[in-house]
Formats: structure tokens, sequence, C-alpha cells
């Protein structure tokens, strides 16, 4: 039944949010069966996925629009509630220069009402119809589970914004569609796919309108009922969606001015609700702390913004999180240690090594270690001088733990990134020159490549002058974040290579020292 539900979750097109946080926690290799036009482009680090969330390098071509949105989604088990969610918010569009002719590309982010402000956006492509072209995101694999979880509610939105698309994650569907001058009107009839058999389309209804078609639209409505399953266990559920553009009804003129008037006041509100933000009472989150494992999407979101706030507000419940990681589930112990993990304090660190201590008693708890190593490598917190003491251990107890050697190590590279130390450096020399096999040497190889730090150039040396062209193809992308004259200079090199894979490597390490990804 959990498969059914995963799959009917896919199939109700505007449920993006829902059906990609079930299927991103429960059979990830299967969410990521999405089609061509919105595939995931791979090959970005956590790093990439932070400086294209600060827009650095692509400014917009117009003003910034804002949209307010609204999105309800029901879903109920042979009559039972598993999902009640509303949630609301401004929705940013930022219009890039396009590299297609005929096409947008916009860069879409979101701020909640409660103040939740996700460090992620994604960039979708549109032809002048409506349709999806192209998606780009940041890799799921890159990022905190709060930020997978915000990617997810993005897609939600970009899959209303791309409006006259056929498809969803199910693949393609049959619709009636109707177009009028300044309205788009669409309503899925059937899928035509059998992955979607036996999900019934009870009620679709998705409007677009526009006052201006020069401009972008200025309101999404929509509202979609679907059924699967077998009478007794019937998996029903209900979504609906309104997205409104700021200043909307006005003209142009006056409507881009209520749209920066709109960013500006919903700047100073998240502003000011981080400086004076509302208590969370810590007997709240104590009460719903079991939900989390049945939580998905935007309510488990929710509740992990309002658990990390409460921490922040009452610091002395650490001892009582750590209890309830230990005492709890796979799935709800990855969301204590990722609140944790972003919290980022000294004593938070303390905690999430005296966890790794007693998961180390337990041989079946070897994945939730890899989850604190890993959190350790994505938090933005710098580490203390003790958990890259512990990180060390770690890494040098290759014999007894292996994989978890190599997950530490890739947790030194990346503290080194974000605070150069050399001993840490010296550390993943050692390591790397002690490697016992090639795929060993490749593992500390990429955990240099983390690090970002010219000054381990001397120990890729000798990979780079490898005969083996797959040690080469990895030493030269090691070197993407060694942002130095030299570096530059070595990597331009391997544009010659004779290996197609090496020449690639050097395009895209290149592509990284640049700013360009």
């Amino acid at each position: 039944m959990r498969r059914l539900l995963i799959r009917f979750s896919f199939a109700a097109g505007t449920l993006m949010t829902l059906a990609l946080a079930v299927a991103y926690t429960l059979h990830r290799e299967e969410s990521e069966r999405l089609p061509k036009a919105i595939a995931e482009k791979a090959g970005l680090s956590s790093d990439a996925v932070r400086r294209f969330a600060r827009e650095a390098k692509e400014e917009p071509s117009r003003p910034r629009t804002v949209y307010r949105f609204k999105r309800t989604i029901r879903a109920t088990l042979s009559g039972k509630k598993l999902v009640d969610v509303v949630l609301s918010g401004s929705l940013f569009v930022d219009e890039l220069p396009a590299k297609t002719e005929g096409a947008r590309t916009e860069r879409l982010s979101f701020v909640l009402d409660e103040g939740t402000t996700p460090a992620v956006s994604l960039k979708l492509t549109l032809d002048r119809d409506g349709r999806l072209l192209d998606l780009r995101q940041p890799p799921t694999a890159g990022l905190s589970e709060t930020d997978a979880e915000a990617v997810s509610v993005l897609k939600d939105l970009a899959s209303i914004l791309a409006y006259a698309s056929d498809e969803d994650t199910l693949g393609r569907y049959a619709a009636r569609v109707r177009k009028e001058p300044n309205r788009f009107h669409k309503s899925k009839l059937r899928y035509e796919t059998a992955a979607a058999e036996g999900i019934e389309i009870l009620k679709s209804r998705h409007e677009v309108e526009w006052s201006d078609r020069a401009e972008l639209p200025t309101r999404f409505t929509g509202e979609e009922e679907t059924r699967a399953g077998l009478a007794r266990q019937a998996i029903e559920t209900f979504s609906a969606y309104a997205i409104v553009r700021a200043g909307a009804g006005r003209e142009p003129a006056q409507a881009r001015a209520d749209t920066a008037s709109a960013w500006e006041e919903t700047r100073l509100a998240v502003q000011a609700r981080g400086l004076v933000a509302p208590r969370v009472q810590w007997t709240e989150i104590r009460a719903r702390w079991n939900e989390s494992d049945s939580l998905i999407g935007q309510p488990r979101l929710a509740f992990y913004h309002r658990t990390l706030r409460s921490l922040k507000q009452h610091p002395e419940k650490i001892a009582e999180l750590k209890d309830w990681i230990l005492k709890s589930g796979a799935r709800s112990a990855t969301f204590g240690i990722g609140v944790l993990a972003t919290h980022g304090t000294p004593e938070a660190q303390r905690t999430l090594r005296e966890i790794y201590a007693e998961l180390a008693r337990l041989p079946e708890a070897r994945g939730l270690q890899h989850t604190i190593l890993s959190s350790f490598t994505t938090t933005e917190a710098k580490l203390e001088p003790e958990t890259r003491e512990f990180l060390a251990e770690v890494a040098s107890d290759k014999e007894a733990e292996p994989e978890l050697a190599l997950n530490a190590a890739f947790a030194i590279g990346a503290s080194i990134k974000k605070e150069p130390s050399e001993g840490d450096e010296r550390k993943l020399l050692e390591l790397t020159r002690g490697a016992a096999d090639l795929e060993e040497k490749l593992a500390y190889i990429d955990a240099i490549g983390n690090s970002g730090s010219p000054n381990l150039l001397p120990a890729l040396e000798d990979s780079l002058r490898s005969d083996n062209s797959r040690v080469r193809a990895k030493a030269v992308f090691a070197l993407r974040w060694m942002r130095a004259d030299a570096v530059t200079k070595r990597t331009e090199e391997f544009l010659t290579d004779a290996s197609p894979d090496v020449r690639s490597a050097a395009e895209r390490a290149l592509r990284y020292q640049r700013g360009e990804s």
C-alpha cells in the first residue's frame, strides 16, 4: 500500500510537493525518474548550491515579480486522514536572460508567511506557450533535509507556472484545453501511461489569467481531486491553489511599483521576524515529536523550522532532543540530527558526537552514523576543534569501519573549505598517501576536491599524471574549488587530453573556477 500511495501521489499533477517528498523518503531511486524535460542537472556540490541560492552571478533582466500563493493539500486512505495542509507565502520570480530564442527563463524562490526563508532556488525555462522546456535545481544529495523539502515546494509551484505542459512524473496525460485572449483553461482527463493505471481523475480545473499578454500572468488558480486503489483501501486526494501577482489588475507600471513595494514589505517583515521571532513552546515540540516520523512535504518542513526555532529559544532542551533521537526510529532520528546540525552551536556539535558514540554500539545504526558524518559535511556552521579531532579519529579508523572513515574524510575536506586548517590539510594528505586501493584513492581525491585548498594541489600531482584516465579525470575535477591562477592554468592543460572524460572534467572544473556553475 505504501508503494501505491507513492504512485498515486506522483499522479496528482499539482501535488508535486507531496509526491516528491514521499518518494524521496521511501523510494529515492524511483523519485528520480522524472520526465526528461525536468531532469535534475547533476554535478553540483553543496557549495555550488549555496552560490546558486545567493543569486551571485545572474542578474534579472526585469524587476523582480512577487506573487502571493496559497496551497491546500488533503489526502485520505480508507477515509482516514493522511495529510491536511494549508501553506501560504510569497513567491519571487526573477526573469533571467534567456539562452534559447523564443523562451523565457525564470528563477523561483519563496518565503513562507511564518518567516521561513529557504536557502534554495530553482530555474525553469518555458516556451512562449507556457510549456516547460527545462528545469534546473540543486541536487537533493547536496542539500540539508530542510532545503530538500523546500526544493519540492518550489517544484510544486513550478509545475503550476508551466501551465501548458501535458506531463508530470508519471508521464503524459490527455487534457481538455481552451484558450481565450487573456485566459487559459486546462482540465486533465486521464493518464496515458501504464504507471498511472488505476488512478481516476475525479475533478481537474486549472486556469491562468493575464491583464496584458506582454507581462507575466496575473493569476493562477486550480483544484484537483483523484482516487486510486480498491474500494476498501482507496486513496483520495484533493488539492487547490491560488497564485496572485502583487498589483494584479493595475496598469503595468503601477503593478511593477506594487511588486517592488510588496517585496520591500516582505523583506522587512522577514527581517523583523528574524530579530523578534515568536516563541515556540517546547511543550508543543515535545507533544508533536512522535508525528515527525509520518510528516511529509510541507508539514515536515514547517515542523522542522518550528523545532529549530524552539531549540534556539530553549537551548537547555538539547539533552532532551538527544534522548528523543536515540529512542526514535531512523526517520525521526534523521530529522533530529538535521535540526542539531543546522543549529550548529558547540553544544549541538558535542551532542552529535555523543550520539555517534552511543550508536557505535548498535550495528544496525550505521546508517545514522553516516547521517551524522554527512551533517558535518553539509552544515554551514564552522566546526569546533573537538569536532575536527573527532572526524580525524574516525577517518583514521579505516580497518574497523572503512565506509565511515571515508565519510569522515569528506567532512574534513568540507571543513577546510569553511575554515582553512593546516592540521586538517595534513590529515587529508596522510590519508591520501595511505590509500589501500584504487577506489579508496579516488574517494580521497574527492575529499581533497571538497576542500578547495590550493595547498593540496601537490597532493594531486601524481594523480594528474596517472596513466589511468579515470584517476586523471577525478583529479582534474577536484581542482574546481581551488581559486588560484596556477590551478586554473594547470586545469587548462587538460582541455587537450587524449581522454574525452578528462577533457570533460577539465571543462566542468573551469566553469566552477569561473563561477559559472
